[in-house]
């Protein structure tokens, strides 16, 4: 599969493809990589938490005992349902591992998916390139917020919160945040809840405090 535009991301977060086992989170806003990884995982298993279906994975398991990654994938679920193995972080050293895993065929989608969060990664980098290029995996990539995400991003934090934004102030919030989606919404929070429950305008004095 190649990899994920922005504008099928969303769905496929919610409702990862049949055909899809194995899903690359990767960027340089860790941030999003974590929180879309959240997301995915949420969509394959109810309780992300459930030890008898939710596997974590790390680097240094795998140096350990390169087959790991396969043998989770391979686990059934003793409660029934699917698994979610999740890898994190992930780099060009565990490639042979998950193309193991992509490439053999009694790994079937309704068992075990695999949620892998990555770093920065080249067009050339071999994790990269390998989901990007299987039929059975999926490249999300997670770019820093420019400034029409970071405004809509805004605009959507303070609006769940019965408040608009003046101009001035989201010129200031769109200069100070954005190199991390999930400090930006613990930030936009904080803002939030200083302004109080009154409804209005955040201003740019309010956004500054």
């Amino acid at each position: 599969m190649v990899k994920l535009q922005n504008r099928v991301v969303e769905s496929f977060l919610d409702a990862p493809g049949p055909e899809i086992v194995a899903a690359l989170l990767y960027g340089e806003d860790s941030g999003l990589v974590r929180e879309r990884a959240a997301r995915l995982a949420g969509a394959v298993v109810e309780d992300v938490s459930d030890p008898f279906r939710v596997a974590e994975v790390s680097q240094a398991m795998l140096k350990d005992d390169p087959s790991r990654l396969f043998d989770e994938m391979a686990a059934m679920s003793l409660t029934g349902g699917r698994r979610l193995v999740r890898l994190s972080p992930a780099g060009n050293a565990q490639s042979a591992a998950i193309q193991t895993v992509l490439d053999d065929s009694s790994i079937t989608p309704d068992g075990s998916f695999l949620v892998v969060e990555a770093g920065s990664l080249a067009p050339r980098d071999s994790l990269r390139k390998l989901f990007e290029s299987h039929q059975r995996g999926a490249a999300i990539p997670c770019y820093l917020d420019d400034d029409r995400s970071l405004e809509a991003l805004i605009h959507q934090a303070m609006s769940g919160h019965g408040l608009t934004v003046e101009p001035s102030a989201l010129a200031y919030l769109c200069e100070n945040l954005g190199s991390d989606r999930q400090i930006t919404r613990s930030e936009l929070e904080k803002l939030a809840l200083f302004k109080g429950r009154n409804g209005g305008a955040v201003t740019l004095a309010e956004a500054e405090a």
